[in-house]
């Protein structure tokens, strides 16, 4: 907690996303090609599942189909 704010409640947690439908075509880009996957606009993704308790940790190997963000500022 801070102040009177709950830290879980803000935006500053890592997101694990997908691609919107509009930019899922990236996907196979990314599987089909040597290519580095690399930062995309937050408006391309969606929030599937956001690890905001408990100080969360998520461990996943990397690969052409996993998104994850942190969005930093509030």
């Amino acid at each position: 907690m801070t102040g009177s704010v709950l830290v879980s409640d803000k935006e500053m947690h890592t997101h694990l996303c997908k691609f919107s439908e509009k930019y899922s075509y990236i996907y196979e880009i990314w599987k089909n090609n040597n290519v580095d996957p690399v930062w995309v606009p937050w408006d391309w993704a969606e929030t599937v599942k956001k690890t905001n308790v408990n100080n969360s940790i998520v461990i996943f190997r990397p690969s052409y189909d996993t998104l994850h963000a942190v969005r930093v500022g509030e």
